[in-house]
C-alpha cells in the first residue's frame, strides 16, 4: 500500500514547486510522469506549480 507524507492536504505555497515525499510497493506516477523509487519504495518527487490552484492525479501501486 502506498502513502504520500507530504505535502498534507490543503497545503498552500507560494512556491513555484512542490515536492512529494512517500511511499510505494511497486510504481507511483504524479500527473502522468513515473517518478523512481528507492529501493526501499521511498520517494521524492518535484512537480512545477502554475499560479492558482493546482489538482494532482496520483496512482501508487
Amino acid at each position: 500500500m502506498g502513502l504520500i507524507t507530504y505535502p498534507p492536504k490543503q497545503h498552500q505555497t507560494d512556491s513555484k514547486t512542490i515536492f512529494f515525499i512517500g511511499s510505494a510497493e511497486s510504481g507511483c506516477k504524479i500527473n502522468g510522469a513515473e517518478v523512481k523509487l528507492a529501493e526501499n519504495g521511498n520517494f521524492s518527487h518535484i512537480v512545477k506549480l502554475k499560479l492558482g490552484k493546482n489538482k494532482f492525479n496520483i496512482e501508487i501501486d
